[in-house]
């Protein structure tokens, strides 16, 4: 072998161990953003799920307590008039008040409520079927149960509607949670967009493209340098040839010149 061929040798090895140094490169930069887009999975999990245990407890004591109240009101209206006249001068207004006729409206009102309550019992197995078909766990399907048997509904809304506006009310704020974060990922996503957008251009005639610096920091330790008038990167061998690399294609050949 002579000596010019053992330069040649030696530069191709020196090449192939330069495009061994790009693959690893490459292949880091891929593992990064695989892990950035695990991160940001993460995040999404980081939603805080509701304490539906705790809920659920806040709102029967909520229902009990509304209950309590009318049970003692009514047992004090009853004491009253079991009592007669003794106390009528001191709350003969009270009176007056609780026993005005019911209005066509208040009426219609008193109704629609027994109508929901008697709805209600009937349908309760079909209440628990469509809570839990709704829910991911127990405690929330109780949750949306209870909250739907506390409330008014509208008239024209079905069963299953009904139960998932009780669902919406149980899981209010991880919802809006969810809905703050899907806008800052869309508002970021946006961003991002348009970054790339207005900073995608051709680079200028004879300048070097802009490379990341792990590329810049290879071509650099090789010793490669930008020819403006081909736009490539390019490396004079010990034979005289020159070592040619497209930073655009990633091609590389060898020329006389």
């Amino acid at each position: 072998m002579t000596e010019e061929q053992k330069k040649a040798e030696t530069a191709k090895l020196e090449a192939d161990k330069k495009a061994k140094e790009d693959a690893d490169a490459i292949a880091a930069a891929a593992k990064d953003d695989e892990s950035g887009e695990e991160d940001e999975g993460a995040d999404d999990e980081d939603i805080e799920t509701p304490d539906y245990e705790s809920l659920l407890k806040a709102e029967r004591e909520a229902r009990e307590k509304a209950e309590q109240a009318l049970a003692d009101k009514r047992f004090k209206d009853s004491e009253r008039k079991r009592k007669g006249d003794d106390d009528q001068d001191g709350e003969e207004d009270e009176s007056d008040e609780d026993d005005k006729p019911l209005t066509r409206k208040d009426l219609q009102n008193l109704l629609a409520r027994e109508r929901q309550v008697t709805q209600k019992e009937l349908q309760a197995d079909s209440i628990v079927k469509i809570a839990t078909e709704l829910s991911d766990s127990e405690p929330e399907a109780k949750l949306v149960a209870e909250i739907y048997k506390n409330r008014t509904w509208p008239a024209h809304l079905s069963l299953r509607e009904q139960l998932e506006e009780a669902h919406a009310i149980a899981n209010r704020r991880k919802l809006q949670s969810t809905n703050s974060e899907l806008r800052r990922a869309l508002k970021a996503k946006s961003v991002a967009s348009n970054d790339a957008a207005s900073s995608h251009k051709d680079p200028l005639a004879g300048t070097a493209p802009k490379l990341s610096t792990n590329d810049a920091a290879s071509y650099t330790r090789a010793g490669f340098t930008f020819d403006t008038a081909r736009k490539i990167y390019r490396k004079k061998l010990p034979n005289g040839k020159f070592h040619n690399k497209d930073p655009k294609t990633k091609k590389t050949f060898i020329t006389d010149n």
